[in-house]
Parts: structure tokens; C-alpha cells; sequence
């Protein structure tokens, strides 16, 4: 079930607080904050009235996930870090930005800039083609199972 971090994802991405969220279904802060961690879930007369308010189905907040994909070049970052054997520290140093950036980077949580982006595809020896349009990981399974 996706309903925790559809919950959290659909509030921030309407720039909403745990307290509006809170307010709309007649519960504490502190209720609205544990349906977002998952430890409960909201009866369905609260389900009904968060599908209206964020527009989408029942079955979409409870069965999809509603955030969007993860970037490619996040997705490859972190393949490649990892295949090479790279501590998100390492990469940071190189690109000249906090490891906790690094993260944030590989999770698709914060964009990654073009110049950054330029820097790791020549670091990895890639195309910028490459490290933003193809599954890097998918390409390496694919040639080992010829």
C-alpha cells in the first residue's frame, strides 16, 4: 500500500502543512502526521475526504504510487557510485557539494544541474545521452545475459 507517502507527497506537493491536513479531517497534528509515517491509517469517511481534496481515487492513494518517476540521470548517479564503488562523500567532493546533496540527487528528492550533470558523465567516461536517456543498469544486465 502507498497511502503513508502518497499522503506526505500529495500535501507537499500542494504546499500544505500537516496542520491544514489536520483541520480538513478534524484531527490532531499529531494524528495527521502518523497517517503520513503509516503507524495509522484514516477511517474511510477521512479516505473519501482526502481523495476529494487532493482530487484522485481511493484506490489511486491507497494502490499508486502518485509521485512521479525518478529521473534517469538520478537513477544512473547512483548505479554508477555504486558499481564503482564510490561513497556519496567521494562524489560530493568531486562535484564540489554536500554528500547529504548527493543524496538528494540519487533519491530524485533535488534536480541535478546541468554543470553537475556534465561533471559525472565525463568523470563515468559517458555521454550526456547516456547518463540522462538510458537505463545505465538495465544496458549492463542486458549485455550479460548475451
Amino acid at each position: 500500500m502507498y497511502l503513508a507517502q502518497n499522503l506526505k507527497f500529495l500535501r507537499e506537493r500542494n504546499g500544505e502543512m500537516q496542520k491544514d491536513i489536520a483541520e480538513l479531517l478534524s484531527v490532531s497534528k499529531q494524528t495527521a502526521s502518523v497517517y503520513e509515517k503509516g503507524e495509522i491509517e484514516p477511517d474511510i469517511e477521512k479516505l473519501i475526504k482526502l481523495a476529494d481534496h487532493y482530487e484522485t481515487t481511493i484506490d489511486d492513494l491507497l494502490r499508486k504510487d502518485l509521485r512521479p518517476p525518478k529521473p534517469m540521470c538520478a537513477r544512473n548517479l547512483k548505479h554508477l557510485r555504486e558499481k564503482n564503488g564510490f561513497k556519496q562523500k567521494e562524489i560530493g567532493d568531486l562535484i564540489k557539494t554536500k554528500y547529504s546533496v548527493v543524496s538528494k540527487y540519487e533519491s530524485g528528492q533535488v534536480e541535478i544541474p546541468l554543470t553537475k550533470i556534465m561533471q559525472l558523465a565525463d568523470f563515468f567516461g559517458i555521454s550526456l545521452d547516456q547518463f540522462v536517456k538510458q537505463d545505465l543498469s538495465e544496458a549492463e544486465h542486458e549485455q550479460k545475459n548475451m
